[in-house]
């Protein structure tokens, strides 16, 4: 069937920006971007246009990120978010203390967000995933498993945990043509060899939201300076120049929201009026550890399990949720791309 195609080399982004395959595939942006989409899935990257086809770069994220925010309120003791480590085997170290694990071996049935509180302050945080447990398909793609980082006054914390993914592996591809003038992608990617067909841009349906969707995820790849959240870790995207700082709480408080006699927008998950600004903390060290070295104990940070639910964790705030949902809006997914 290969025999029967005719590769090309396109000239430019705009000849074969588009989307490539059905409900899963490549998505080609005239910028030199790309996105891997399929069933939760949305991977962006960089590609470059060579002698021999098309080079693929998917943008690989930071494998530990720690966000910082001094709350006052908290006192002496400290408070963290956990986001992404229910994904895989991520270790904690606080202060030069045992390794522990995050979360329990087949944890299941997780109540978002996870919440860890500590009685005392936080001088320094080590985070180590083990290399033995990356995905197979990871190929050559080389990250340190282990980071470390220092605190400097803060007790509030958002820590983010990016699993590795074959995804990030680079791959190539190559534009084939038929006899019919048919355009097909072949890749030797992820999911193996394959040809995608191609639908141009025009008559993709939403191909401006898609384009949208695509800068939002260029951006939320990246290890940024600040996030704002609110008080049940809703990571809000600060827009607004009514937002003004309070230095008793320390809070970013909107001057122009109108509900502020409202008890349900200041406990709901969506609310706004009162924001935390959290600054990206460096990692000090990033490094390759073997955990089992380091000597780790089996007692993990939370526990959950569908099978044990008296015992697993639960969100504080579950309760306060469960009256207020007729309110809540639905996030929607992604969508996947058609064709019209």
């Amino acid at each position: 069937m290969f025999a029967q195609h005719k590769p090309i080399v396109p000239e430019n982004n705009q000849d074969i920006a588009g989307q490539y395959g059905s409900s899963d595939g490549i998505l080609l942006f005239e910028n030199g971007r790309f996105a891997l989409y399929g069933y939760a899935t949305f991977v962006p990257g960089s590609y470059q246009i060579t002698k021999e086809g098309i080079d693929f770069t998917p943008d690989v994220p930071p494998l530990f990120s720690v966000y910082g925010f001094h709350n006052p309120a908290l006192g002496d003791e400290v408070q963290m978010m956990f986001q992404g480590f229910e994904e895989g085997d991520a270790y904690v170290v606080f202060d030069g203390e045992k390794p522990r694990p995050a979360f329990n071996q087949d944890a299941n049935c997780f109540d978002w967000p996870f919440v860890y509180h500590r009685k005392k302050a936080l001088q320094d945080l080590t985070f180590n995933r083990n290399k033995s447990d990356y995905d197979d398909g990871f190929g050559e793609l080389t990250i340190d498993n282990q980071w470390e980082f220092s605190n400097d006054g803060y007790n509030d914390f958002i820590f983010l945990f990016n699993k590795p993914s074959r995804y990030y592996s680079p791959f190539k591809g190559i534009v084939q043509e038929t006899a019919e003038n048919v355009k097909f992608l072949q890749v030797s990617a992820n999911f193996g060899d394959r040809l995608l067909p191609f639908t141009p841009k025009e008559v993709v349906n939403e191909w401006d939201e898609i384009v949208q969707m695509q800068s939002m995820s260029d951006v939320s790849m990246e290890d940024q300076d600040i996030l704002y959240a609110n008080e049940r870790y809703n990571i809000i995207g600060l827009e607004s120049e009514s937002y003004v700082l309070d230095s008793n709480s320390n809070l970013l408080i909107d001057t122009l929201n109108t509900e502020e006699g409202s008890d349900y927008r200041a406990t709901s998950y969506h609310d706004t009026r009162f924001l935390k600004k959290y600054v990206n903390i460096k990692p000090s060290r990033k490094t390759t550890s073997d955990i089992a070295t380091l000597q780790p104990t089996t007692e993990s940070i939370f526990f959950t399990s569908c099978e044990e639910t008296e015992k697993s964790y639960k969100n504080p705030h579950h309760q306060v949720d469960s009256i207020e949902n007729t309110y809540l809006e639905t996030i929607p997914s992604i969508p996947i791309p058609d064709k019209q």
